[in-house]
């Protein structure tokens, strides 16, 4: 994974926090979408089966979640659902190419 991979058109990445969440790592990237906007992408270490993009709703947040091989993926923002899926599947392709 580099900076490149993890950087999307409109996002503005301000901090990387890791973690440890039920004994594996997990980085918190923040952003600010549009300067103003605050956006999370999560990554979670595990070897899970690839599962394809779903969208939720959670408390006012709209979150799309995805997982590959070896990571689990989440980005978070309380912004319009098609915005936040046009920024996953950016961010998506970066991170599996």
């Amino acid at each position: 994974m580099t900076l490149e991979s993890v950087t999307v058109e409109g996002l503005d990445l301000r901090r990387a926090l890791l973690y440890r969440y039920k004994e594996r790592p997990l980085v918190q990237l923040a952003y600010l979408h549009d300067g103003r906007i605050p956006v999370s992408l999560c990554i979670i270490a595990g070897r899970r089966a690839a599962r394809e993009p779903r969208s939720v709703q959670l408390e006012g947040f709209n979150i799309v979640h995805w997982d590959s091989a070896e990571h689990g993926f989440m980005v978070i923002g309380k912004m319009p659902r098609a915005a936040l899926e046009e920024i996953a599947r950016a961010l998506r392709r970066k991170l599996s190419t």
